[in-house]
C-alpha cells in the first residue's frame, strides 16, 4: 500500500467519522441548552472522549488530511462546549444545594429564616421564574468579613448583567437594567436606640456624595412604639437605584435592602458596601446576618422588557 493511497482513505475516513460524531454530539449539546440538564453525562466518558479526539486531530493535522482534521475541529468545539456547559451547571447546582443545606446556628436564627418562604404566596403571574431566580440565603455570622462576601455578591451580579441576561423563561435583562438586588437580615443582641435611624441615613447620604451617587430624596422615621413596635425605617433614593433599613429595635432585627440598575451600578455597590461595614461597627460582634440575592423585575412568561401589552 502506498503512502499516497494510505493517506488519502485515512482522510476519507476520519472525514466520515468526523461528520458522524459531530452529528452525534449536536443533539445532545442542543438537548443541554434546552433543559440545562447534565445528569446523563459523565466526566469520566466526556475527558476521555475529548483525549480521543484531540488525539485524532493530531495524528489527521501531522499526515495532512485536511478535510478529516476540518470536521474534527467543528467536532472539538461541539465536545468541549458541552463539557464547559457541564462544568457550569453542575456548578450551579452544587452552590445551590449547598446553600440549601447551610443553617446558621443560635436561637434567634428561626426569626431570620422566617418569611424566606412566604414568595410562594406572591402572585404568580407577576413572579415568573421569581423562585428559580432566587439564591438561598448565605448564612454568615459576626466573625465572618461579611462586607467582602456581600461585595463579591454585588459585584458578581453588577458584571453579570453588564450584558443581556437571561433571569426566567423568554424574560431579558437589556444593558440599560444592570445591577444588582441584595437584601441583608440582622439579627443582634445589643440595645439599639431607635434613634439609631436618624444616624443610618445620615451616614447613607455622606456616603452617596462621597462615592459621587446623587441623592435624590431622604428620609427616616423613627416609632416611639406607641403606634409601631419601637424602631425605624430609613430610606434613600439615589440615582436609578434606593437603600432602606427597617429596624425592630426591642427585638434585634435589622433589615437592610439595596437595589440598582442603570448604566453605572459600580458606585452604589461601594455605598452599600460602606453601609454594610458601618452596621458591623454598630451592631455588635455577635449579630448574625443572612444575605438574599433577589431577582431584578420578574416579569410574566413570555413579555420581554419594553413589550407593550394590552
Amino acid at each position: 500500500m502506498s503512502i499516497s493511497s494510505f493517506d488519502a482513505k485515512a482522510e476519507t475516513l476520519g472525514y466520515v467519522g468526523g461528520v458522524v460524531l459531530a452529528v452525534a454530539l449536536l443533539p445532545q449539546l442542543v438537548h443541554t441548552l434546552k433543559t440545562r440538564s447534565t445528569k446523563d453525562i459523565s466526566y469520566g466518558w466526556q475527558s476521555v472522549y475529548l483525549l480521543g479526539l484531540v488525539l485524532n486531530y493530531i495524528y489527521f493535522f501531522m499526515i495532512k488530511a485536511t478535510a478529516a482534521w476540518a470536521t474534527l475541529t467543528i467536532e472539538l468545539l461541539f465536545c468541549i462546549s458541552l463539557l464547559v456547559l457541564k462544568i457550569k451547571i453542575d456548578g450551579i447546582e452544587m452552590c445551590r444545594k449547598s446553600n440549601a443545606k447551610h443553617v446558621c446556628g443560635g436561637k434567634d436564627d428561626a426569626a431570620v429564616n422566617s418569611g424566606h418562604t412566604d414568595l410562594e404566596s406572591l402572585d404568580v403571574e407577576n413572579t415568573s421564574g421569581l423562585d428559580k431566580a432566587i439564591n438561598h440565603a448565605i448564612c454568615v455570622d459576626g466573625n465572618v468579613d461579611l462586607t467582602r462576601n456581600i461585595d463579591g455578591l454585588m459585584y458578581k451580579d453588577a458584571i453579570r448583567f453588564r450584558h443581556s441576561s437571561i433571569i426566567g423563561p423568554n424574560t431579558l435583562v437589556k444593558d440599560a437594567y444592570r445591577g444588582f438586588h441584595i437584601m441583608i437580615d440582622a439579627v443582634f443582641t445589643i440595645e439599639l436606640r431607635a434613634e439609631f435611624g436618624n444616624d443610618l441615613l445620615a451616614k447613607m447620604c455622606s456616603l452617596a456624595k462621597m462615592h459621587g451617587v446623587r441623592v435624590v430624596h431622604d428620609h427616616a422615621e423613627i416609632f416611639d412604639g406607641t403606634v409601631s413596635p419601637p424602631g425605624f425605617a430609613a430610606v434613600t433614593l439615589l440615582d436609578e437605584s434606593h437603600m432602606s433599613a427597617h429596624c425592630y429595635s426591642d427585638q434585634g432585627k435589622l433589615a437592610f435592602d439595596v437595589f440598582t440598575c442603570g448604566a453605572n451600578p459600580d458606585c452604589t455597590r461601594k455605598v452599600a458596601r460602606d453601609v454594610l461595614f458601618y452596621l458591623r461597627q454598630n451592631l455588635g460582634s455577635d449579630a448574625k446576618y443572612q444575605i438574599h440575592r433577589l431577582p431584578r423585575f420578574p416579569v410574566h412568561k413570555g413579555i420581554r422588557y419594553g413589550q407593550v401589552t394590552s
